[in-house]
């Protein structure tokens, strides 16, 4: 399966991510259900987007990861620049951070985003994020609904499929670019400055009836988030709980990064992988029943 992966991508990860998503609709209605989650997901929402326009800068002196400085770079250098041109939120400071980044020859020395500048359109490009990324996902999901609806599938002819097919590859290239642009922003070293920045402010429900949902295996998942719970030993705080939660929000996004990065730590560029999956005979007549 993953050589068929690389194979029908050509080894692109832009396309590979969005063969992933397509090829796996279960994924995005995973991903779709965590953001429409109504007990956690939706206050944790609607906190964020009141607090726009009000973020203040709190000097945290966090000390990153490497692994978080690298989102950090690619926010700017590849994120910023594609968003740019249709987001909503105006981020002039982002932009000229960006800018700056770039034609810096020293790549190897830390950036830091988060600064008194970038606060506020950090946090609201952010919030823009979340809400296009859910959105693209919703419209996805009512694309292919309408579809089958309408009868086409697999096997009817390209003028029937055409206008659908491109309707689809539309939203479905949004939701790559969303959920990517929002992994990079989340995953980065500025996020952690940012939340802990704003953790007085971040409002939580810590009753003791905090989820009830038909889903046992995502109240587990949300289950964890629950600020002021005892994590490995420790209180798990609300800035905490938000970014753990804005972390599985992009989950789903991390196993091609994730596939990426180790085929790359590879020295040689030749890599055969073969995969076999095993199952039973589907059953005939002739079997007991």
């Amino acid at each position: 399966m993953l050589k068929t992966l690389l194979a029908r991508s050509q080894c692109d990860l832009d396309t590979l991510q969005y063969f992933s998503v397509a090829a796996s609709f279960l994924k995005f209605l995973k991903m779709l259900s965590r953001m429409d989650n109504q007990f956690v997901s939706q206050p944790f929402r609607s906190h964020l987007d009141s607090l726009k326009g009000k973020i203040t800068y709190r000097d945290q002196n966090v000390s990153g990861s490497k692994s978080g400085g690298k989102h950090d770079e690619t926010f700017l250098l590849s994120v910023i620049p594609n968003l740019v041109t249709f987001v909503r939120v105006k981020i002039p400071n982002l932009q000229a951070m960006a800018a700056a980044v770039a034609a810096d020859k020293n790549k190897n020395k830390d950036i830091k985003i988060y600064n008194e500048d970038t606060c506020t359109e950090y946090h609201d490009l952010m919030c823009e994020l979340l809400q296009r990324f859910h959105n693209s996902l919703s419209v996805l999901k009512n694309i292919r609904e309408s579809a089958i609806s309408a009868g086409v599938t697999g096997r009817q002819t390209e003028a029937t499929t055409g206008p659908c097919l491109v309707d689809i590859m539309a939203h479905l290239r949004l939701v790559v670019l969303m959920g990517r642009s929002l992994r990079a922003m989340v995953r980065g070293n500025a996020m952690e400055e940012h939340l802990q920045g704003i953790g007085p402010l971040l409002e939580v429900n810590v009753g003791k009836s905090w989820l009830m949902s038909e889903n046992a295996e995502e109240d587990i998942k949300f289950h964890i988030l629950k600020p002021y719970s005892m994590r490995h030993g420790k209180l798990l705080l609300p800035w905490e709980a938000y970014r753990n939660w804005l972390k599985l929000m992009v989950h789903n996004l991390d196993s091609i990064h994730v596939l990426d990065d180790y085929l790359r730590s590879f020295n040689s560029p030749d890599i055969n992988i073969e995969v076999k999956i095993l199952y039973p005979s589907c059953p005939d007549r002739k079997m007991l029943p």
